[in-house]
């Protein structure tokens, strides 16, 4: 994968809780959705992280996904790319809401 930074959508279908979870608003460089969110047509958990950890964060969540998806792409200044064409799947993939996608050409954001 291309890019600095990468993102990881450790993506979920709402009916796995049965309480309203804590939200990780403190946590930085992480977010939780209980619905759909941008072009992630279920719940998830979006984290993010600089290239020299991506393999920790890829065998954590290889080995601790249980049946979940996670959808992963690389966070550069082209970011339909980044979510069409590069991205990467651990576990079944799922159709995206290509309609949520933007094409935005800049400075790559960082990772909150």
């Amino acid at each position: 994968m291309l890019g600095q930074r990468q993102s990881l959508h450790f993506s979920f279908p709402h009916s796995i809780f049965s309480k309203e979870p804590r939200k990780c608003e403190n946590r930085e460089g992480h977010q939780f959705h209980m619905g759909p969110f941008e072009e992630i047509p279920v719940g998830n958990f979006l984290t993010c992280c600089n290239k020299s950890s991506v393999a920790k964060g890829l065998e954590f969540f290889s080995k601790n996904r249980r049946d979940l998806s996670i959808y992963l792409h690389p966070i550069t200044n082209d970011t339909v790319k980044d979510h069409t064409s590069r991205i990467g799947w651990i576990g079944p993939s799922f159709p995206l809401d290509e309609s949520k996608f933007y094409d935005y050409k800049g400075e790559p954001p960082m990772c909150w």
